[in-house]
């Protein structure tokens, strides 16, 4: 939570802080805080943690849930859920609201008043997801099936305790058991899975499925402001913001970055699919590939069996006096020779060469 960390383990919760923002080094971490807790195996901290509220949740081997609140003088104590004998392996706070893994599905309740929010009954094979998104909606992956769920406050009662909403937003499936879910820029969520990284639309379009390299079971996805796929793919003046990138966690450390206009081209042309590959260097930014090299092999690929779609591609994206040669030499040179300009001319003895080769061929 921001500049501060929670830990737990064994009997006791602790929370370091960094003494310096910009530090990253291990050695800048220091205790700030410690208290007993018997059993506890799950800890999340308020998002805005620190003078003057120093707010945590945490859960413990039997299921129990409780909220803790740090002051001047003292600590208070609050029982937010008493358990059903299932050990309370995951809590995550994400604004106003906690969300903790239970035996039968997800349960939340208001950070700060404990009050309990929603119940959300997960059923079907696979372990319990849960992640927030920049909007405050909570994500839970459950197997196959995946959910988007919002909770709000619609107003408070004559104890001054919240009224609160939750509705499943959208539902979806995947083809695989998800291990894990995280947001992924402003449109998209990551699913994490035993064999692949999917990349998946708020609608459950999947954008990409990828096969992972070395067996990851954590999924970690940098914030990416003002950012959209589309615009950032695209030529134009709409290209803001950095692509998110994902860290998988596993045997290995992995990272992995949005495919850009390079890595498109790569795959259509390892397919051989040059037609493709042009269509994606032409209309988006390059780094590693030419445009023109791009052409002239989709050129090449069609000069046997479709020359004059050949002749039109060299036409629009290749010097057209350079092809000259290797039109001829594909007994082609008159779909090329058609296209050559008669208004704004080439020098004098393009035209000369063109004819003169024409001359020699029988039939032309």
């Amino acid at each position: 939570a921001g500049m501060f960390l929670g830990s737990c383990g064994g009997n006791s919760i602790s929370v370091h802080g960094r003494k310096h923002a910009d530090d990253l080094d291990a050695s800048s971490w220091e205790k700030i805080d410690e208290s007993s807790c018997v059993g506890v195996s799950s800890i999340t901290l308020e998002p805005l943690y620190g003078a003057p509220s120093k707010a945590l949740f945490c859960g413990d081997s039997t299921g129990r849930v409780e909220r803790r609140s740090k002051g001047l003088v003292s600590t208070t104590r609050q029982t937010v859920d008493d358990g059903d004998d299932v050990e309370c392996t995951l809590l995550s706070w994400g604004d106003a609201f906690v969300a903790w893994r239970c035996a039968t599905g997800v349960k939340l309740a208001h950070g700060d008043t404990a009050t309990p929010a929603a119940f959300l009954a997960c059923e079907g094979e696979g372990s319990t997801s849960l992640a927030w998104d920049a909007s405050g909606d909570l994500w839970v992956a459950r197997g196959e099936t995946i959910r988007r769920i919002s909770v709000q406050v619609d107003g408070w009662d004559d104890e001054g305790l919240p009224v609160t909403s939750a509705s499943v937003t959208s539902t979806f499936h995947i083809d695989v058991l998800a291990l894990q879910i995280v947001p992924h820029g402003p449109e998209h969520v990551a699913i994490l899975s035993d064999e692949e990284l999917l990349i998946v639309d708020h609608s459950g379009e999947v954008e990409s499925a990828d096969t992972l390299p070395v067996p990851c079971d954590h999924l970690v996805s940098t914030s990416a402001e003002n950012w959209s796929r589309e615009q950032w793919r695209t030529l134009g003046s709409k290209l803001e913001g950095t692509p998110p990138t994902l860290y998988l966690y596993g045997e290995a450390v992995v990272t992995c970055r949005v495919r850009d206009g390079d890595d498109l081209v790569d795959v259509c042309l390892e397919k051989g699919d040059t037609a493709n590959a042009l269509r994606v260097a032409s209309s988006t930014m390059l780094g590693r590939h030419d445009v023109q090299n791009v052409a002239s092999q989709h050129v090449e690929h069609l000069l046997t069996s479709s020359p004059e779609k050949a002749a039109s591609v060299c036409h629009r994206f290749l010097p057209l006096t350079e092809w000259i040669s290797t039109f001829d030499d594909h007994d082609q040179l008159l779909s090329l020779a058609l296209l050559l300009p008669t208004k704004k001319k080439l020098a004098p003895d393009v035209y000369e060469d063109v004819l003169t080769r024409l001359s020699a061929k029988n039939g032309a």
